[in-house]
This record gives C-alpha cells, sequence and structure tokens, in this order.
C-alpha cells in the first residue's frame, strides 16, 4: 500500500522551482529535481520541499531565515 503524494511540478518553494519527478526510494518518498532562481540545481525530497527545509540549491547561506529587520 503506497503512500501517493500530489505532483509537485510547477510548485515554487523558496527559490526551487519543481520541474520533474525522478523516483521513490526504498521508503516510499518522492524525491524531486528542481531549479533554483541562481540557474543551479538540485534534488530534494518531498517532507523536504513542503516542510521548508530545502530552500535553494545551496546558494543561500545556511541558517538564514527571511525575518524582518529588528528596531
Amino acid at each position: 500500500m503506497g503512500r501517493s503524494s500530489k505532483s509537485l511540478i510547477g510548485n515554487r518553494y523558496g527559490k526551487l522551482l519543481v520541474t520533474e519527478f525522478i523516483e521513490r526510494n526504498q521508503h516510499n518518498n518522492s524525491r524531486w529535481f528542481c531549479v533554483c532562481d541562481c540557474g543551479g540545481t538540485t534534488e530534494a525530497y518531498y517532507q523536504n520541499l513542503v516542510q521548508g527545509k530545502v530552500q535553494s540549491c545551496g546558494c543561500l547561506p545556511r541558517g538564514r531565515k527571511k525575518t524582518p529587520p529588528s528596531t
């Protein structure tokens, strides 16, 4: 009994645009090919994309979140 995840093709997560389904691994997790706004590419798992854990190809500094400046 496989769990079905909807297609992410065309969805945007941070700087990433999902362009292609790659595969499901032995644990039934789906992996997707993404193109970054900077021109780079990366592969990411469904859960990491929808939970916001992956937002770029690696071009964003690690640990930085978009937050308004404090006054």
